[in-house]
């Protein structure tokens, strides 16, 4: 309840209480936020935990529509644990993207994948790609971070 900013109410009426669970409609970003404090928090080194998460956040060719492409990422992803995620374009992001989390991804994997897809698509992509922990595990800093990783491979 608390990563999804839910709150949890309780009303009484003389004999009766009603419960009830409120869980607000997240924009793309805080969505993609809880995603990977959810998934962060199973690979904290402090723990003992050896696990890594790779993110990588992918620019939509202009010649693609956003869900085709969600689509057509997904299908190419081979384990049940990896998710793809799309971040619709904003007034201060003015660009449709992709967000393709890979769970137990080792830091070298994912730029391997990422090449694998690229040639798939028949298409240059414009990614960027970080790594929990290796990069942090704070969520809105991998974003960032990632953001700024941005660029086209070929």
């Amino acid at each position: 309840m608390k990563l999804h900013h839910g709150s949890f109410q309780a009303e009484q009426d003389q004999r009766k209480v009603k419960l009830g669970l409120r869980l607000p409609l997240l924009s793309s970003e805080e969505a993609l936020c809880t995603v990977l404090a959810a998934r962060t928090d199973s690979i904290t080194p402090e723990l003992g935990s050896l696990g890594s998460i790779a993110m990588a956040l992918i620019d939509v060719p202009q010649s693609r529509k956003l869900e085709e492409f969600r689509s057509d990422l997904k299908a190419r992803l081979f384990r049940a644990s990896d998710a793809v995620y799309a971040l619709p374009a904003t007034r201060e992001r003015p660009q449709d993207q992709i967000v393709l989390i890979l769970e137990d991804c080792k830091p070298e994997d994912a730029p391997k994948l990422l090449a694998r897809m690229q040639t798939a698509a028949a298409t240059p992509l414009k990614f960027g790609i970080v790594t929990a922990p290796a990069d942090g595990i704070d969520p809105a800093k991998l974003i960032s971070l990632a953001q700024s990783r941005l660029r086209e491979v070929r």
